[in-house]
């Protein structure tokens, strides 16, 4: 990812069975390079097209990670690893550690 990104050029990520494979890395990159928290990457990184996106104001929740997915914990949990240890924030505990199913 380092190189594309040096290189200016865009990376699709895609999840052919519909696992959340794509979210997750797609949260994950907005940690590791966007300087998110586990939590912001958490709330930004939501399974929903551009045309639905409305639909957070209706129901926060939706297009989230239900709490039984393990991977919302994995993601919560995430500590970034390609920055320096001196420039690793430390994040405090999730408050979302109950976020709600869609």
């Amino acid at each position: 990812m380092q190189t594309e990104r040096a290189a200016q050029r865009k990376v699709l990520i895609h999840c052919k069975d519909g696992e959340g494979r794509a979210v997750f890395f797609g949260a994950i990159y907005r940690i590791e390079f966007l300087n998110q928290s586990p939590e912001q990457a958490y709330l930004e990184q939501r399974r929903l097209p551009k045309d639905l996106l409305w639909c957070r104001c209706l129901v926060p929740s939706v297009g989230l990670f239900s709490r039984h997915n393990p991977k919302t914990a994995l993601l919560l949990q995430y500590r970034p690893t390609l920055r320096a240890p001196s420039q690793t924030a430390i994040y405090p505990a999730s408050s979302l550690a109950r976020p709600q199913p869609i």
